[in-house]
């Protein structure tokens, strides 16, 4: 067994780059660096039995020789090997697991001693869980003689099983490769969380399950879908087959089945359960209802599409006013495709489902900017329709967004001018589009040929001659050199997305006061506490402000990918417009993905719409330039930051 001061060593010296002193690591953990000296000898050991060296060097620290896959190894053994008791993740999933098993036989005292900790523990546990549970309306009870037990429907209560094993996903690390016949749909990452959660199940006969379903109503299920459905199944069977079955009408009577469905879900449980059948009228229903949800058929039949087609479109013009792309058109298709994405979205929260997507992580890392207009303006829709949407819906509809304007993507029309001869400067031109996406060098020109107005219609004019013009002109060398390449690539990027718009009004959101650098923290709460109480004591906000914040960080984190988290409210309890800038001392886990040194505290009170616009205009063009980020990390202090910030205008 791997004990807990090991394995916080090891997983904080997974997430470092450079190599980390003994007195950083014993600040971090919380002990002190002898305690660290001591153990490293152990950490050392542990760390060999996954083929991964620990190096160090006198007077700068201790780092990990290890690639990815070596990574996953020591992943994978600290899952298997660590003592979990401490952490609450751990207790609250066992604990859900015992109370859904055997409901109301085991009691305070007995999970104190299976999970090796004190009964007031177990009891702030209990709290916790309470309103964790409440979601899904359902309850703790305790009965007398007996124990501790769940309240609540049987549908209810397998919407809470899913959840809760949803959330451990992300921390399984398995290594078995998808089995040859397994379904294309299944991820390695899914096969090894499916072998982890549900060993008592054939992967391979449920496939065949749900094959069957597909053959039957003539639909394929996407990959999510496909095994998010399969997860649902196994947890129907399990829980049939031990005598829990739905017998209270719940949400999902209100699909309307077909004939077709209801057969479907019939023949499953034909196959799958013998002799229960006339016990199954509701949840044959339930089952059916599942095939409507994660096909998308028939949920059109619930909803108006006119208006949800209203409210897409002008959530997608206040996208466009800040994003100011001329790439980005709003069509009849991206209209329609987010629209039906924000339906599905409804439907599925009013019949408390709960989809995932593998992909959120790379559309953070790819699109920090779009992601994050996208993350503030969204709060429009939210509220016009009552839904709550989670980082994986907002993934989503970034990729939407990205793909409409990947669509209307068009190469860069550029003239190449130079002193050489044709055939150099014809090379050169090769040159540079072999080297440099999205451009089309449609004319080469000698200097001495050139006219001005045969050259202003391009888009973007390449010379390594100075000229008087100087609107689209960049001048190169006549070698085409790597910076040339890395200069050409830049300016096309730059047209292509930020093609910003004229900004009149000018804001003092940021202010030398509202900067904090190097601030020490371990979680994200203290880094939106420290920001608030910073907001109210310079009276931009009221009492009641960091709660609001809260409210929207449960729901929808606010880590947008490169390192920034951007935690934001609007109007309510905001005397003023504010932001507060926080450079961590060292990165803290904002989920349990993304590890964020940059944040950016919002209060956001203006007046009209195009204010809005034209912040978020700057701010995500200043967080979109990497080199940005770079130079706030590298700042000395406070005035360095101040000084970016104004270097870059969006101070202005």
């Amino acid at each position: 067994m791997i004990d807990r001061m090991t394995e916080k060593t090891i997983r904080l010296l997974l997430e470092q780059k450079e190599p980390i002193t003994t007195s950083v690591i014993a600040n971090e953990i919380g002990v002190s660096r002898s305690s660290i000296k001591h153990n490293l000898d152990y950490v050392k050991k542990t760390l060999q039995k996954a083929g991964v060296l620990l190096n160090s060097i006198p007077g700068k620290g201790v780092w990990l020789s290890a690639d990815e896959h070596q990574r996953k190894a020591v992943l994978q053994l600290l899952q298997e090997n660590s003592d979990h008791s401490s952490s609450y993740n751990y207790r609250k999933k066992y604990i859900l697991d015992v109370l859904f098993e055997y409901n109301s036989s085991y009691t305070i005292q007995l999970f104190a001693e299976e999970l090796n900790v004190a009964r007031n523990v177990i009891a702030k546990d209990l709290e916790v869980l309470e309103q964790w549970l409440l979601k899904f309306d359902l309850k703790i009870v305790k009965k007398r003689n007996m124990g501790i037990g769940v309240a609540g429907g049987e549908f209810n209560i397998r919407q809470a099983i899913l959840e809760n094993n949803k959330e451990f996903m992300n921390e399984i690390y398995g290594s078995e490769q998808v089995p040859e016949g397994m379904d294309y749909r299944i991820s390695e990452k899914f096969y090894n969380y499916f072998l982890e959660m549900y060993d008592d199940f054939d992967i391979l006969y449920l496939q065949e399950l749900l094959k069957d379903v597909e053959d039957e109503l003539e639909i394929t299920f996407s990959d999510t879908d496909y095994w998010q459905l399969m997860e649902y199944v196994a947890v129907t069977l399990r829980r049939v087959r031990k005598g829990n079955v739905i017998v209270e009408k719940n949400i999902m009577n209100k699909l309307n089945v077909n004939n077709d469905q209801y057969t479907a879900a019939k023949n499953l449980f034909d196959t799958a359960i013998h002799g229960l059948q006339a016990y199954l009228g509701l949840e044959i229903r339930c089952m059916a209802a599942q095939f409507i949800v994660f096909s998308n058929h028939g949920l059109d039949d619930e909803i108006n599409m006119e208006y949800f087609d209203a409210i897409t479109r002008e959530f997608l013009e206040h996208l466009k006013a800040i994003i100011a792309n001329k790439r980005f058109v709003i069509s009849e298709g991206l209209v329609h495709d987010v629209s039906l994405f924000i339906q599905k979205k409804k439907a599925q929260e009013t019949f408390a489902i709960s989809k995932r997507y593998d992909f959120r992580q790379d559309i953070k890392h790819r699109f920090p900017s779009l992601y994050g207009i996208t993350l503030t303006t969204i709060e429009e829709v939210e509220s016009c329709l009552k839904i709550s949407f989670t980082d994986d819906d907002i993934a989503y509809i970034v990729m939407l967004i990205n793909n409409a304007i990947d669509e209307s993507d068009h190469p860069i029309n550029t003239v190449f001018i130079s002193a050489a001869d044709f055939h150099t400067s014809k090379y050169q031109a090769n040159k540079i589009m072999r080297n440099v996406e999205n451009l089309t060098i449609s004319k080469v020109l000698h200097y001495e040929d050139i006219k001005e107005s045969s050259i202003t219609k391009f888009e973007l004019i390449l010379t390594t001659v100075p000229l008087e013009l100087k609107k689209n002109v960049l001048l190169v060398s006549r070698e085409i050199s790597d910076d040339d390449i890395e200069k050409i690539s830049r300016a096309i990027t730059e047209k292509q997305n930020v093609e910003m718009a004229d900004l009149d009004e000018a804001f003092h959101l940021f202010d030398p006061k509202l900067i904090l650098c190097d601030v020490n923290a371990k979680r994200k709460e203290d880094v939106i506490s420290r920001g608030c109480q910073l907001l109210y004591e310079k009276g931009y906000v009221k009492k009641g402000f960091e709660k609001k914040i809260w409210e929207r960080e449960k729901t929808t984190p606010t880590s947008i990918g490169n390192s920034i988290a951007v935690p934001h409210g609007y109007k309510a309890y905001v005397k003023k417009s504010g932001v507060v800038v926080m450079r961590l001392k060292r990165p803290i886990n904002w989920t349990y993905e993304d590890r964020i040194e940059i944040v950016f505290l919002m209060a956001i009170d203006f007046n009209t719409q195009s204010e809005v616009y034209n912040f978020f205009q700057q701010f995500y063009a200043f967080i979109d330039d990497r080199s940005n980020i770079k130079a706030l990390k590298n700042a000395r202090d406070e005035m360095e930051i101040w000084e970016i910030l104004q270097q870059s205008g969006i101070t202005a």
